[in-house]
């Protein structure tokens, strides 16, 4: 897998583990102190370096790292 950038690891230690954990966009933006659109775009670049990360537009509502394979 590709090297992740400092944002990248930080947004990943970030993100809560599984589908039912799943936390705001907004809300995560604001921990890293970036704009919506740039979280945005990092976690389509954390997508595209192999990592999975999921998101949900029922409830609980938001992004999480894949817990399993169900969640893929």
């Amino acid at each position: 897998m590709e090297e992740l950038t400092p944002q990248e690891k930080r947004l990943i230690t970030l993100l809560p583990r599984g589908k039912e954990n799943a936390r705001n966009g907004t809300y995560l933006s604001r921990l890293l102190g970036i704009e919506r659109r740039t979280f945005f775009s990092l976690v389509e670049g954390l997508r595209r370096k192999g990592r999975f990360i999921g998101s949900s537009r029922k409830n609980p509502k938001g992004y999480y790292l894949v817990a399993n394979e169900e969640e893929k």
